[in-house]
C-alpha cells in the first residue's frame, strides 16, 4: 500500500509541475536564464512519435522579483 501511494504521490506531482520528462537547453543547468529558450516544435514532433506517449505540451518556466517602494517579493 506504502508503494502504491508513493507511485501516486510522484505521477501526481510529475503532472502538476514540468511532467514525466523535461527538455531544456544544454547550457540551462548551469546558467539558469530565460534567454536560453529553443524552438520546441522539432523536439515536440520527434516525442509524439513515441508510443505510448499521452500528452505533449510547452512549457516556459521562469522567476520574478516585484518591487514597490521599500519592499521587494519574490514569485
Amino acid at each position: 500500500m506504502q508503494i502504491g501511494t508513493f507511485d501516486l504521490m510522484i505521477d501526481n506531482t510529475a503532472r502538476l509541475f514540468t511532467g514525466h520528462l523535461q527538455v531544456q537547453h544544454l547550457s540551462y543547468e548551469d546558467n539558469p536564464r530565460i534567454d536560453l529558450l529553443f524552438d520546441a516544435t522539432e523536439v515536440r514532433s520527434e516525442l509524439e512519435r513515441l508510443p505510448g506517449l499521452l500528452h505533449v505540451s510547452e512549457r516556459a518556466q521562469s522567476c520574478a522579483l516585484v518591487s514597490v517602494g521599500e519592499r521587494s517579493f519574490g514569485r
